[in-house]
Formats: C-alpha cells, structure tokens, sequence
C-alpha cells in the first residue's frame, strides 16, 4: 500500500465509523489462586500478597466511564483521552465472586465505546480477559475450563444476572466426563440483575473436575466468566495459573477458526468446545476429530498453525503452557480465538499497563485479504507476515507497548493480545480473546 492509499484508507476509517452510543458493561472477578491466603514467601516481598484487581481501558474518542460495584459501596467516573490507556484499581478480595451466589458485579457505563481489559493478579498468579458490553450477551452459552489440580483448584465458571429473574438451566458435560451428578443431570437456578453464581467443580479423584462443555440456557441475557483459579498446562506441566476469559454466547461463535502459534512459546493447547454432541471436525483440511458425547478435544500444537472447521458453532480456546513446559517464562493463560465470522475492519485492543511484561498482538488476515492491515496509524510490514502452509490464511504477532491498540483494516481480520512476565513477574501469563469492535 502506498503512503497515499494509506492516507485515504486512515481518512476513511474516521468517516466510516458510525456515531457511537452510550454502552453498558458488566463482569466479575472469579477466584484467583488461594486469594484468601497468604504465605510466608508473599509476606517477603514488596508485591501485596491479596489478590489485586484493576481495569484497563482505552478509548479511541474522548470519553467518561462510571464504574460502580454496588456490593461495596464502590462508585466513581473517570475521563479517559482519545488514545491514551488509564488504569482503574478497584477492590482485592472484597468483591471475589467465590463459590455460590454474591452480589459482586461490576458495572461500567460509557459514553462510547471502550476497550476494557479486567486483570486479576496475585504474586505469580495472574490472568486477564477483555469485557464484553450488554450488547454482546447472549442466553446461551458452552463453557471452557481445564482439569483440576488440587482440591481445591478446580474448574470454574461466573454467571452474572443482568435483568431481575432470570430462570437458568445449567446442564454439565456428558456422563462420560461427568463431574458433579447434579449438574451432569441439568438444574435451575434464578439470578437477579447484578448478582453472580459461581460453580467450582468439586474435587474427586475418579474424574477430571473439568467443566468443559457444560451448557448455560438463560431466560434473559447473562454475561458469563470462564477458567479455572490455577492450572496446570499440559496437565503435569509446572508451574500453574489462573485461567479466564469472558464467553460470547453460542449463536455469536463460528464454524471456521484459524488458530495461529503462539508468540513466545514453543507449542501451545488448542481446545476445540463443540455447541452441541455430533460435531465433524477438519483440521487443515483433512478429517479430524468427531465429538461424539464428550464435546471438545484437544490439539497439542508445535510452531504450526492449524486451520479448523466443523459443521456447528464452536468454541475455540488456546492455552499457553507452564513455566516448565521448555521455554522457562510465563505460565498458563487462556485465548479465546476469534472466528472467522467474528473479524472486524476497525477495532481496538488493550495491552495490560503494569511494568515488566513482553506484549504481543496477533492479526489474522483470511484468504484474500489485501494487506492493509495499519496498527496505530503505521502500515502492518510485510515482513512480519507469515503464510500458512495448509490453507491461504496468514497471521503476523508483533510486540506491542502496554495501553491501547488500534488495528484498521478495509477488509475485516481476527486480533487477539496476549503477554508473558520477566523479572518480577516472570512466572506470569495472561491472554485477552476479544475486542472491541468499531467497525464490523
């Protein structure tokens, strides 16, 4: 693309942008690695051994936020500039959505659009997801976890109300990767606006505590928060962390996902969630995998991409492994990687804003796109655009600086961010699956 192509595009993109409207969030916190205890090593350092909470939000205009968590009495706005990244504590352990039901959701009102990025962290136990808006929940949803590791960490899963209520049925994974009778034979619960339930599958030593593929059927939209408090990733792999990412509902997921490698590790976890029993999948367009009653798979991957289809909607996550897996940094984190029909012409990311982290942005270019693809204003260079071998979509995982991230593009593509700790946080991981769209 020429200079002047890229200046007309750049000109385009601020026309093209339909006048924004207020926009409504809300999300919790799930539990994060034994938040309620401290050990001696904690206490040592400098690093606050309680859980900390913070939001990290960008704007491409000028714009307010009100961030309110009434369960506390927490309530405060902030001006945030077109551009710039700020960085909103909010409380620690007081507002963890533990086990059962709580009053502790967040709401965040905008006058337009934002990027948010909530991040849970603990003395090497971090993760973060990106905050979906109202307008992008659903009532019904498959959830994505991992296989437990203790006792006490174990796969988890938040829903949050958001209209007064709401009837749920909850239905968990099929017998034969049942983890809990009662929630493998299906039961109701009721949420009213603002209040979360938060199932933690209970620990035994003849299953896997893994609640994958458990459907959540909602009279009302729900916002809903997926993970596990600390995993091990593959299974025996150390060291373990929290693993989150906010869903987006069953009818919003695609049959068609391109699953890059992950930047910074050697191989990577690729977890293929079905919507529904009898999924057919392609992998590289070969014949794969065929979910029968167990709904999701696992593809262990090297450096190679892999280009998935099914004949349903499917969650797709991807999950760094521990320290220990090779590569000696970071620790598990989780990605849900957009689908193909989820790719947006203009959208903005956030990177977290503490110190001491290596960022990275992947872009997903499908079959024939036109490399235009401009990340803050400056052409995306061909050079760091690689081809996948098995299919025509090709993908590019730049570093990025902490804050806020705008990739434009006159043809839509896939993003997600993901970043791994050094010096103090070394053994630190955290992955963000969404965006927010400004431009379908």
């Amino acid at each position: 693309m020429g200079i002047s192509r890229l200046i007309l595009f750049v000109l385009f993109v601020a026309i093209a942008i339909p006048p924004a409207l207020a926009e409504d969030y809300v999300f919790c916190f799930p539990p994060n690695f034994r938040a309620n205890q401290r050990s001696t090593s904690d206490l040592r350092r400098v690093t606050p051994a309680e859980v900390q909470h913070t939001v990290h939000l960008g704007s491409s205009v000028a714009n307010t936020v009100h961030v309110r968590i009434p369960s506390v009495g927490f309530d405060t706005s902030l001006t945030l500039q077109a551009g710039v990244a700020a960085v909103l504590q909010l409380p620690g352990e007081a507002i963890v959505a533990e086990q059962g039901s709580s009053k502790h959701a967040i709401f965040v009102t905008t006058q337009s659009p934002v990027a948010i990025t909530a991040l849970s962290s603990r003395f090497q136990s971090t993760e973060a997801f990106s905050v979906h808006s109202t307008g992008q929940l659903g009532t019904s949803y498959v959830v994505a976890s991992f296989t437990k590791l203790a006792a006490d960490l174990t796969g988890l899963f938040s829903i949050i109300g958001t209209t007064d209520g709401t009837q749920l049925r909850i239905t968990g994974p099929a017998q034969s990767r049942a983890f809990d009778s009662s929630l493998a034979a299906g039961f109701m619960i009721s949420l009213g606006k603002g209040e979360v339930w938060t199932y933690r599958a209970p620990f035994t030593t003849d299953s896997n505590c893994d609640p994958t593929g458990t459907i959540i059927n909602a009279t009302a939209p729900v916002a809903v928060i997926t993970g596990h408090n600390c995993a091990y990733v593959p299974e025996k792999t150390e060291a373990c962390n929290p693993l989150y990412e906010q869903l987006r509902p069953i009818p919003s997921l695609g049959a068609s996902v391109f699953v890059p490698p992950l930047e910074g590790r050697s191989f990577s976890i690729v977890r293929v969630i079905a919507a529904s029993e009898g999924a057919n999948l392609t992998v590289n367009g070969e014949t794969g995998e065929k979910l029968a009653s167990q709904l999701f798979v696992d593809l262990d991957r090297k450096l190679e991409p892999v280009w998935i289809e099914a004949n349903q909607a499917m969650q797709v996550m991807l999950l760094s492994p521990g320290f220990n897996n090779g590569d000696s940094v970071g620790d598990p984190c989780m990605i849900a990687v957009p689908s193909v029909s989820d790719y947006a012409r203009v959208q903005v990311v956030m990177a977290i804003t503490d110190a001491e982290w290596n960022n990275y942005l992947t872009v997903i270019l499908p079959p024939g796109h036109s490399d235009d693809v401009v990340i803050d204003g400056t052409l995306l260079a061909d050079s760091s655009v690689r081809k996948h071998s098995s299919s025509e979509f090709r993908w590019a995982s730049v570093m990025v600086t902490p804050g806020m991230h705008t990739i434009s593009s006159d043809e839509p593509v896939g993003v997600f961010v993901h970043g791994f700790g050094y010096s103090s946080n070394a053994f630190d991981a955290y992955g963000v699956g969404g965006s927010t769209v400004l431009k379908r």
